[in-house]
């Protein structure tokens, strides 16, 4: 029995399952990116560099889940992947594109912590507006030069298995060897400098979290509690998911693809690619934009519904606290 007919497109009841969860994880993904940018665009408060990251990362969220996603939505339910070659080609760039341009996102936000943390007196020279534009911009150009890239190399050819709906995604053994040649040969150095150079980021900044502790020895802080810490945990959190799912997805995705594999890992391999389409895509928005208290005080503004039922927490004549521009670490 194929994975098709136990978990896939042949099974109507499975079929319907992922169809339904895809379509709710793209729904809840683009609303609560546009959510982040027109919070941005609306609040002058918001309007800061490390806010306009949030933004880029928000717009890579949206293009992903709003334009790649629906054609693996399509391909479930016509039970075949449809694309042509040339096609298929098109969308694995197109989405190789995004994926590395989150990824140097993921190491600009690392950046900007670091900053906040190590260089707090000079924070506002260190990270300005034009600065994170010009970064961002030369991200893309780079993310997306790589991406066109691996378009023009591997000629002609014809989608190698039909029957996945997932054919066009990245890495996958069965996608246009075009795609399987820029991941190995591109895409894999750029993770990996962009892994290492986060992870020494994130041991400068866990040190000077050590040395908070040991600074307030009086107020018996635990680790977690330091301000180091706890303006690194939302990075760290959205991080860990997005890589872990993607290492997730490809093990299993091999391990599936191996002669005598069982059903049963056919099936882990098509719950890890779910997951990997779908997970990374709302804790960025929700951990590490929402769920900061700048913006929950602007979607009390911005939001009706959300200020009828929000009870106030301070009296109506309190001064709001001044605005230093520098990213807050309430978590």
């Amino acid at each position: 029995m194929s994975d098709s007919q136990i978990f896939g497109t042949e099974n109507p009841v499975a079929r319907g399952f992922q169809i339904a969860y895809l379509v709710t994880t793209v729904a809840l993904s683009v609303v609560c990116g546009l959510l982040v940018i027109v919070l941005v665009w609306k609040k002058e408060y918001l309007q800061k560099p490390c806010h306009y990251l949030r933004c880029n990362l928000a717009v890579d969220d949206v293009l992903f889940t709003g334009l790649c996603v629906p054609n693996v939505i399509h391909n479930i339910s016509q039970g075949h992947n449809s694309a042509s070659f040339t096609l298929c080609r098109v969308e694995g760039a197109f989405t190789l594109g995004l994926l590395l341009s989150k990824t140097c996102t993921y190491l600009l936000m690392a950046m900007d912590v670091y900053y906040f943390i190590i260089h707090p007196l000079h924070y506002n020279d260190k990270v300005t507006t034009r600065r994170v534009a010009l970064a961002v911009a030369a991200a893309r150009t780079l993310t997306f030069a790589v991406a066109l890239t691996s378009v023009a190399v591997g000629g002609s050819g014809s989608v190698q298995d039909v029957s996945d709906v997932l054919v066009c995604l990245p890495g996958m053994n069965s996608s246009p060897r075009n795609t399987v040649l820029a991941v190995l040969i591109v895409v894999v150095p750029i993770a990996v400098f962009v892994v290492l150079a986060v992870g020494a980021l994130y041991y400068r900044v866990l040190k000077e979290a050590r040395e908070q502790q040991h600074r307030d020895e009086d107020r018996h802080l635990q680790l977690h509690e330091t301000q180091a810490f706890r303006a690194l945990a939302p990075h760290f959190t959205v991080v860990l998911v997005f890589v872990g799912t993607a290492i997730l997805s490809f093990i299993f995705a091999r391990a599936a693809q191996t002669e005598g594999a069982s059903i049963y890992l056919s099936v882990a391999r098509r719950v890890a690619m779910l997951l990997n389409l779908s997970l990374s895509y709302i804790t960025d928005s929700v951990v590490y934009s929402l769920k900061k208290a700048d913006f929950r005080r602007a979607m009390r503004e911005v939001l009706p519904f959300i200020n009828e039922q929000a009870q106030p927490q301070v009296p109506h004549h309190t001064v709001p606290k001044e605005d230093n521009g520098l990213p807050e670490v309430d978590v």
